[in-house]
């Protein structure tokens, strides 16, 4: 029942670097299973989940919860138990990774390069060609040192490069290496 859980939960969003707080940062709350906890936002700037306030006493939002210009949140009467809040930004930034590391992996990159008869290449293929031929071919910008090679490529032939967009999110990219 509600009387036995009193608890009050209480987040502040801060920068980083300058410490200052962070006013409008948009949270979502889920519970221990994944799933997002209706939440109502209270006359008193508070927020409670639904199942602790009257149907008649404030609309249900669409769990979105928004951090005031103290950068905080407070959440009152939350059930015990672990759940998640989880930033609609890095929660966006993580879906746009996941759907570019798709495009990736559907690409191939070739690269003409002169080489010598055993193969081994004038020159080479770094990271920041890879970055450069991605713009220029198909629009992507993607800073080069995301692109993780252990060496440059020095040889032709058919390579497989990660390509790190997120701290969760790592692509592959095909590249061939062929003579010109």
């Amino acid at each position: 029942s509600l009387e036995n859980c009193p608890t009050a939960f209480k987040l502040t969003k801060v920068d980083a670097e300058t410490k200052a707080a962070l006013d409008n940062v948009k949270f979502t709350l889920k519970d221990e299973s994944g799933n997002v906890v209706p939440i109502a936002l209270m006359d008193d700037c508070t927020y409670r989940p639904a199942y602790a306030v009257g149907e008649d006493t404030v609309a249900i939002s669409n769990a979105t919860l928004t951090t005031d210009g103290n950068g905080e949140i407070v959440i009152h009467y939350l059930k015990h138990g672990t759940y998640t809040l989880i930033e609609q930004q890095r929660a966006a930034e993580l879906a746009a990774a996941r759907e570019l590391a798709g495009k990736l992996a559907e690409l191939t990159l070739s690269f003409a390069m002169q080489a010598s008869d055993d193969d081994q290449l004038f020159g080479s293929v770094s990271a920041r060609a890879i970055s450069d031929k991605l713009k220029a071919d198909f629009g992507m910008d993607i800073d080069h040192t995301k692109i993780k090679l252990e060496d440059n490529i020095k040889a032709l032939g058919t390579y497989v490069v990660d390509v790190k967009l997120h701290s969760e999110v790592v692509a592959q990219l095909s590249i061939v290496v062929v003579r010109s």
